[in-house]
């Protein structure tokens, strides 16, 4: 098996993609799921991430997902500490989301 290869500028890209999408004004079950990975990647224990819901997105930002999760394994690091802005745009997708929250 071939793991992905990227760089930490592809995972920082992958995370301004999604929460791009998550924080889109005509929400979507696609921005939803952007939602999903962004916020389950920052803190798991209190976001689920539907696996199955992946389908949902389209080609292009299910392969930016992929490459999110995989660069939070890679770089050990959440999502809020790579990206500019991330105290203004992280609560304002847990408002979005709540609905979403575990715990």
């Amino acid at each position: 098996m071939t793991l992905i290869n990227i760089a930490i500028e592809d995972y920082i890209e992958a995370i301004e993609k999604l929460i791009k999408l998550a924080l889109d004004n005509n929400p979507t079950t696609a921005s939803e799921v952007a939602g999903e990975v962004i916020l389950a990647l920052n803190n798991s224990p209190k976001w689920k991430l539907n696996l199955c819901s992946l389908h949902c997105l389209d080609s292009e930002h299910y392969e930016v997902a992929l490459f999110a999760i995989y660069g939070k394994r890679k770089f050990q690091t959440e999502p809020q500490n790579m990206i500019k802005n991330s105290h203004i745009l992280f609560p304002k997708l847990q408002s979005r989301y709540r609905y979403l929250k575990i715990t």
